[in-house]
């Protein structure tokens, strides 16, 4: 009997030992729940701050390019508008230059008209005492004398004799083609006798400039290039000069501008 309380004695502790033991590792796996519980909350919370860290970052980052952009487009404004204040600048100053340049061609064409004026005026007078010495000479006889036309001739040069010839001897204008065509020779002649029967002066003699290739160009070129020389007499390099430059500025009637 007392065998058996003995053995019931010693199973009742193995189960008290078995159940703090099991106590013991329901606790350690508490705990270790416990632990893994926490670990996972705080990895969680690791997360959830990293995660915010990263957009705030993203955030940060996206504003610091947001005030990139607008500083570079703040940029390009200002160099957009500088650009336009200096076209703005060029333009006015291209417009000031060119209405500086306009007046002062305005200034020279009146300088020139007014010199070109006084020549008239002065040939003018010219003439009239020409008609005065050759009224005189020729008692006041109509047939004035020109050489008929060589082709080693300047064409205008004697267009221009030909035509003050005309005004002293008072011919009038309708019965010019009568007195030139026969002074004509070469080409000259050809370009007149290709036009037929005519009394219009002007068309004939615009068709022998156009011919000749004579036009305010030209005469620029040749006015530009009448240089004098030490064998010149001065007067008449200066009249010619007048001449030439009174051909290129006020193109007689006929003449291709």
């Amino acid at each position: 009997e007392r065998r058996r309380e003995e053995q019931a004695e010693e199973r009742r502790r193995e189960e008290e030992r078995r159940r703090e033991e099991a106590q013991r590792q329901a606790e350690e796996r508490r705990r270790e729940e416990e632990r893994r519980r926490e670990e996972a909350q705080k990895q969680a919370e690791e997360r959830r701050q990293e995660e915010e860290r990263r957009r705030e970052e993203a955030q940060r980052q996206a504003e610091e390019r947001r005030q990139e952009e607008e500083r570079r487009r703040e940029e390009a404004q200002r160099q957009a508008e500088e650009r336009r204040q200096e076209e703005e600048r060029r333009r006015e100053e291209a417009q000031r230059q060119a209405e500086e340049r306009r007046q002062e061609e305005e200034r020279q064409r009146e300088r020139h008209y007014e010199e070109i004026q006084a020549m008239q005026e002065q040939h003018m007078q010219q003439i009239e005492i020409m008609k005065g010495v050759l009224a005189e000479r020729e008692g006041n006889s109509p047939h004035l004398k020109i050489s008929p036309y060589q082709e080693t001739e300047d064409i205008q040069d004697f267009i221009e004799a030909f035509e003050g010839i005309m005004k002293i001897q008072g011919v009038n204008r309708t019965n010019w083609i009568l007195r030139l065509t026969p002074l004509l020779s070469g080409k000259a002649r050809t370009v007149c006798t290709d036009l037929g029967t005519t009394t219009d002066y002007d068309g004939v003699k615009k068709a022998i400039l156009e011919h000749y290739n004579i036009n305010t160009e030209r005469c620029r070129r040749k006015f530009r290039s009448h240089v004098w020389t030490r064998d010149q007499d001065p007067t008449d390099w200066i009249a010619r000069g007048v001449k030439l430059v009174k051909r290129w500025l006020v193109p007689e009637n006929g003449m291709e501008q």
